[in-house]
């Protein structure tokens, strides 16, 4: 949902320190798209173990023991209090020439009171 969208725009923002911003709606009504904006990132594909460095050394999340269906298949994902990363892969996420690593396309989820349980038991 389109809100939905949005809310993840939010929480990517928070949690990555990015600046990804709302820009408007496009599109007949048959077919709207959102159009957002995001700094151009600049590097190559982020490595499996920049990803889990990252997220769990420097952002705190636990990595899942797998990706509950969100995202590509071979995707990790990283539970942290109340959000949980998913789609986290080499397609989409940078390492700059400078060593920072950016996401730039994963769906991170803001957690309903008590779904953090959830997750903690797989």
């Amino acid at each position: 949902m389109p809100l939905d969208y949005l809310e993840r725009l939010i929480l990517q923002n928070e949690i990555f320190a990015d600046n990804l911003s709302f820009v408007g709606v496009c599109g007949e009504s048959d077919g709207r798209r959102i159009i957002t904006r995001q700094n151009i990132v600049e590097g190559r594909a982020g490595r499996w173990e920049e990803i889990v460095r990252l997220m769990v050394d420097e952002l705190g999340f636990s990595k899942l023991r797998h990706n509950h269906g969100i995202g590509y298949d071979d995707s990790y994902a990283f539970v942290r209090d109340n959000a949980v990363v998913f789609d986290m892969r080499p397609a989409n996420v940078f390492a700059t020439a400078d060593g920072i690593i950016v996401p730039v396309d994963c769906i991170p989820v803001r957690l309903p009171a008590g779904m953090r349980d959830f997750f903690d038991r797989f």
